[in-house]
C-alpha cells in the first residue's frame, strides 16, 4: 500500500486503538463490575457494542475493497459526537446548551473527511441543495413583501429602505417595488409627453 493511500486509514487507526483498551476492559473486567454493582445499565453496555459493531463493520468494508468503509466511518463517529455510541472510554466533550458534543469524535470526522476528499465531494452537493432551498426561502419571502408593498407609495418605501430595520427579505422587497413603480412612472410620462 502506498503511503499516500494509508494516509486515508488514519482517523480510523486512531479510533481503532482509542477502543482496544476500552474493549478490553469492558470484556474482561465486566464481571467485576456485575459482582459489584448489579444495576448496570444497558443502555451503556449497548453504546458501546454498537461502536465496535461500527468498527468491525468499517473495517471489514476496507478489506472488501468497498469505498463505503468512509461512510460507515463517517456515520460512526456522527453517532459518536452526539453520545449515541461511545467509542472510546475519555469523553472530552463540550456542552452547547442541552447538546452534549464528543470533541474526539468531532476532531476524528473533520480529519476523516480532510484526508478522504471523494467523501467531502459527497457532501458538497447536499450542502449545495440546503443553499438552492435557502435561496427559494429568501425569493418567497420577498415576493411575499413586494405584494404587501405594492399599495404603499414611493416615499414610504424609500423610507422602509433608509431605515433599514425590517428584515433584509423586506427591504430587497421594497428596492423592487420602488424599481417597478419608477418604471411605470417613466413608461407613462413617455407616453404622454
Amino acid at each position: 500500500m502506498k503511503t499516500k493511500e494509508s494516509i486515508k486509514y488514519i482517523p480510523l487507526g486512531i479510533a481503532t486503538l482509542l477502543t482496544i483498551p476500552y474493549f478490553i476492559e469492558n470484556t474482561f473486567f465486566q464481571n467485576l463490575l456485575l459482582e459489584n454493582d448489579s444495576n448496570i445499565h444497558f443502555s451503556y453496555y449497548a453504546k458501546n457494542f454498537l461502536s465496535y459493531v461500527g468498527l468491525l463493520i468499517s473495517i471489514l468494508l476496507i478489506l472488501l475493497k468497498s469505498e463505503y468503509w468512509k461512510h460507515a466511518f463517517a456515520i460512526l463517529l456522527l453517532a459518536g459526537i452526539f453520545h449515541l455510541v461511545q467509542i472510546y472510554h475519555l469523553i472530552f466533550s463540550i456542552e452547547i446548551g442541552f447538546i452534549n458534543i464528543d470533541i474526539t469524535s468531532l476532531l476524528l470526522l473533520i480529519g476523516h473527511i480532510k484526508v478522504n476528499p471523494s467523501l467531502a465531494e459527497k457532501i458538497r452537493p447536499i450542502l449545495k441543495k440546503n443553499e438552492k432551498q435557502q435561496l427559494q426561502s429568501n425569493e418567497f419571502k420577498i415576493q411575499f413583501f413586494e405584494k404587501k408593498f405594492e399599495k404603499n407609495d414611493i416615499f414610504e418605501l424609500r423610507v422602509i429602505v433608509q431605515e433599514n430595520t425590517l428584515i433584509p427579505e423586506a427591504i430587497e422587497a421594497a428596492k423592487r417595488v420602488i424599481r417597478k413603480k419608477e418604471e411605470r412612472d417613466n413608461h407613462r410620462q413617455k407616453v404622454m409627453g
